[in-house]
């Protein structure tokens, strides 16, 4: 539905190799060869589209106009890298901060510890995290990390295989190689159309019911949701429409403001490197009326939103963050901007050497002043290829009374 263009992808495996992310920005690198290779064998159908002076292409409707060689060359980058090292961007929120936590969950042993690697016991919830804890280190993971690595070597294999089916014109062999690239980026039998479907529905990893009635039904009824980096809002609408849903149940407002008008959950996002095309997808389509939330607050900084007076005493919801610093930035943030009351963090990914964040966030959460107090499955995209988990961490306020 669009082109990526080669500098495009030149400067993102850059930034990618600069933040230190070297694995993904090899993978990257490869699905851009590929399909730099093959970008210019067919033309976009100029009857629905129009090149700006970027080299991009802007669809008229959100419906899929391009033919499925094009779809393949021009989403075969573009989702396979939102998918190993998405920008998810930045952010804003309201609310009453919360009494202060005084609450100190122990560590498991060493012994537990060793048990549950051998499958023989859980660990308990909630816990104090420290460094020896695996909670972001688990065996789907891992597993999945290795087969990632395999997916990136046979990206690049494709390289010289691509080319020469650019240059013999054979369309079979083309189609051949379409269907390759798509098999390894989304997963076997997986269409770049079903994942774009997927993207626009839920985003980058979707959430369970089980997932929405503990944020609104429990852990943040009283407090209300501050998401950073909320993107179309996927997530944000799916919680505003479950919290809609309890009120009109209890036929009352639920949330610490009583019968103020309370906006249960404030979405922000700087809106500069959002998944999905805007010019496609805007305001005036049905899949923003369907599944996007209304409001997504555009901010500039996502530390100046977490700033604002109205975002205090919220959860602070981070839902597949970019890789590197931002996520510890906002977490960072969250706390200093109000210790007392920031307390809790909702954060939706994959954990170390994953897709998401860095090593230090992992090392900050797991620096015993944080409890793991749940974790929650998530819906990975269709294929198969995504290890996200919800973590729920809420940090220890111990109280200064001796």
């Amino acid at each position: 539905m669009f082109r990526i263009p080669r500098h495009a992808a030149a400067r993102t495996i850059s930034q990618l190799a600069d933040g230190g992310d070297k694995s993904a920005a090899t993978a990257i690198g490869a699905v851009s060869v590929v399909a730099a290779s093959l970008s210019f064998i067919l033309p976009a159908d100029s009857s629905n589209s129009d090149y700006d002076k970027r080299g991009k292409v802007h669809v008229a409707a959100p419906t899929c106009t391009l033919n499925l060689q094009e779809q393949l060359i021009h989403r075969s980058f573009f989702n396979y890298a939102a998918f190993i090292a998405p920008k998810v961007a930045l952010c804003e929120s309201p609310t009453k901060p919360p009494s202060p936590t005084i609450f100190v969950a122990p560590a498991p042993s060493r012994g537990r510890r060793l048990l549950h690697s051998l499958h023989l016991a859980d660990l308990p919830t909630p816990r104090l995290l420290t460094q020896q804890d695996p909670i972001f280190d688990y065996p789907s993971l891992r597993a999945g990390l290795r087969q990632r690595a395999k997916d990136e070597k046979s990206l690049r294999s494709l390289g010289q295989e691509a080319m020469d089916a650019r240059q013999s014109g054979d369309v079979d062999r083309i189609n051949d190689i379409f269907a390759k690239i798509s098999s390894i980026a989304y997963g076997k039998g997986v269409t770049p159309q079903e994942r774009e479907d997927f993207l626009v529905r839920h985003g980058c990893t979707a959430w369970t019911d089980e997932a929405l009635s503990y944020l609104v039904e429990e852990l943040a009824v009283d407090r209300g949701i501050l998401e950073i980096g909320a993107g179309n809002g996927q997530w944000a609408r799916a919680i505003r429409d479950r919290h809609d849903q309890v009120t009109a149940q209890n036929g009352r407002p639920a949330g610490a403001n009583g019968g103020k008008a309370f906006e249960f959950i404030i979405p922000y996002d700087d809106m500069t490197d959002l998944p999905l095309n805007q010019n496609v997808y805007h305001r005036h389509t049905q899949p923003f009326h369907q599944y996007f939330h209304p409001n997504v607050r555009k901010c500039d900084s996502h530390l100046e939103a977490i700033r604002k007076w109205e975002s205090r005493g919220r959860v602070l919801l981070l839902v597949f963050p970019s890789p590197g610093p931002f996520a510890l930035e906002c977490v960072k943030e969250y706390v200093s901007v109000h210790p007392d009351g920031n307390d809790t963090v909702v954060y939706v990914g994959e954990g170390r050497g994953g897709a998401n964040a860095n090593e230090d966030l992992f090392s900050y959460f797991c620096n015993g002043e944080w409890t793991l107090e749940k974790v929650v499955d998530v819906k990975s995209s269709p294929g198969g290829k995504g290890y996200e988990k919800l973590f729920v961490l809420r940090r220890v306020i111990k109280s200064t009374q001796q």
